[in-house]
């Protein structure tokens, strides 16, 4: 089984025509940081990879990319579907407890990306590397995340993403919510003495222009 053959294509756009980075033109409101925040609190040793009462990847593949740092640790904010596949993202589709259905997080989403999959909160250890890797096929989704814990530069949180016409460098902090076109091969490092925390859930490219992405470069 290799890895190309669990990428499978959907209806969006190919990699090249939409940004390898995006940042959206609004900021996430300080009460849903602090509710991210008690959600990390609560929950952070809830979740590991290959060990998730809400599974968080199909074990199979993670041995196969095998680019999970140790440690690395996801909160599962949306349930796994019963019966499909752990690969598929789009099969994490409603949220658990762990969430306030009539809170700040919840409300944000609904509001902003409704249409989101595999909503979770992904921790770091410090001085970590997620290599180089590439996820789903853009042309099925994309990745959306949000810096919780720390600024993502060069000097904290760094992740490059690499096209072909070279590397470009996330540079955005702690609140601002960006795309990343992880269609492309991309690493994440975390050069600080602290765990990261980072909010990511995964959506259909159509689904974001509503929120201010742009629109896809025709042929």
């Amino acid at each position: 089984m290799s890895v190309n053959r669990l990428r499978h294509k959907g209806t969006g756009p190919k990699r090249h025509t939409i940004p390898a980075l995006f940042t959206f033109p609004f900021e996430v409101p300080e009460d849903v940081l602090d509710d991210l925040g008690g959600i990390i609190r609560e929950h952070l040793y809830t979740d590991d990879i290959g060990k998730s009462h809400y599974p968080v990847a199909d074990p199979k593949y993670v041995e196969l990319a095998n680019h999970i740092p140790e440690g690395y640790r996801d909160i599962a904010l949306h349930f796994h579907r019963e019966g499909s596949e752990g690969l598929d993202e789009k099969s994490y589709t409603e949220w658990n407890e762990r969430s306030n259905p009539n809170g700040p997080l919840r409300t944000f989403m609904a509001y902003f990306f409704p249409k989101a999959y595999r909503v979770r909160i992904g921790h770091m250890p410090a001085h970590k590397e997620l290599n180089w890797h590439i996820d789903t096929n853009s042309t099925v989704a994309v990745r959306v995340q949000i810096p919780i814990t720390h600024d993502y530069n060069k000097s904290q949180i760094q992740f490059d993403i690499r096209t072909k016409d070279g590397i470009e460098i996330a540079n955005n902090p702690i609140g601002e919510c960006f795309m990343t076109n992880t269609a492309w091969p991309h690493r994440v490092t975390n050069h600080t003495d602290e765990g990261r925390f980072t909010m990511m859930f995964t959506i259909e490219y159509n689904d974001l222009i509503q929120a201010g992405a742009p629109e896809p470069i025709k042929p």
